[in-house]
């Protein structure tokens, strides 16, 4: 995720839990840049799914850890159902990585 989608993120997130925006300037500064480091190496529509998710089952604002966490799970369902390969190799590059 880059910042501008880590704004966009915590921006829903405080549409629902008005203390979010009830934050000093430096504090919601502060926790762009500690959302957005720790955010930074996910996909915006796999977290983006967990919050909406974490939204509707939790009164409170929901954890960055439970998010991160959340997210895993779904970056993980998404792996374990790429299908395998039998042999191993590709059936056009026979594992070579080209085609010829």
């Amino acid at each position: 995720m880059n910042k501008a989608e880590t704004i966009q993120l915590l921006s829903y997130l405080a549409t629902n839990y008005p203390e979010i925006s009830k934050k000093e300037k430096e504090e919601k500064n502060l926790m762009i840049f500690t959302w957005q480091d720790c955010l930074k190496d996910y996909d915006y529509n796999i977290v983006m799914r967990a919050v909406k998710e974490l939204m509707v089952s939790n009164m409170f604002v929901p954890k960055l850890a439970e998010i991160v966490n959340l997210a895993n799970e779904y970056k993980k369902a998404m792996v374990d159902n790429i299908p395998k390969l039998k042999s191993g190799k590709c059936n056009k590059c026979k594992g070579k990585g080209l085609i010829t």
